[in-house]
């Protein structure tokens, strides 16, 4: 859930953001991962199961460089323009080639939706809104099925019960 599911593709706009803000170029900002060997985590770069030949990768770089040729106005936006810069960057350094750590469908894809008018914040929505078929298609397998299984949460709710709603206006 989370990030680790739906919510992968912010990370890279915050990335991007930071860097802007700081006026930093890719060598600097990823100077601590290089040199001091800080890990980089969840960031729009590799992925676990998929390595640097992920497919999905692959088809949505070339949807962001298809759309961006054909809309020479998404290079005014400093985010694209840092993006290329990233992309560039991890591609060509030594570092990133040893690791294996390639910008991926989560960096892509965010670029993809900022260029399309979507604010990041809707990115998890439109993201489960292309899973939600799967989902429920999982769901009607599992309700044809001629021997029921119970489906077990991993995770158990300790927290207070029967709490009372209050009002967001009334919140401290």
């Amino acid at each position: 859930w989370g990030a680790r599911e739906s919510d992968a593709n912010l990370p890279p706009i915050i990335l991007l953001r930071e860097m802007i803000q700081n006026s930093q170029t890719p060598e600097q900002y990823f100077e601590r991962f290089i040199k001091k060997g800080e890990p980089i985590v969840s960031n729009g770069l590799g992925h676990s199961a998929y390595g640097p030949e992920d497919p999905r990768a692959t088809v949505s770089r070339k949807i962001f460089h298809e759309y961006r040729k054909n809309h020479p106005d998404a290079l005014k936006s400093p985010l694209i323009r840092k993006a290329l810069e990233v992309e560039e960057f991890t591609l060509g350094h030594p570092f990133f080639k040893e690791k294996k750590l390639y910008p991926n469908l989560d960096f892509y894809s965010a670029l993809v939706f900022h260029l399309l008018g979507i604010p990041s914040e809707m990115n998890n929505v439109i993201r489960v809104i292309g899973k939600l078929s799967g989902w429920l298609a999982h769901w009607l397998e599992q309700r044809n099925e001629t021997e029921r299984r119970s489906f077990r949460p991993r995770q158990v709710y300790t927290g207070k019960m029967h709490r009372g709603y209050t009002p967001m206006d009334q919140r401290k």
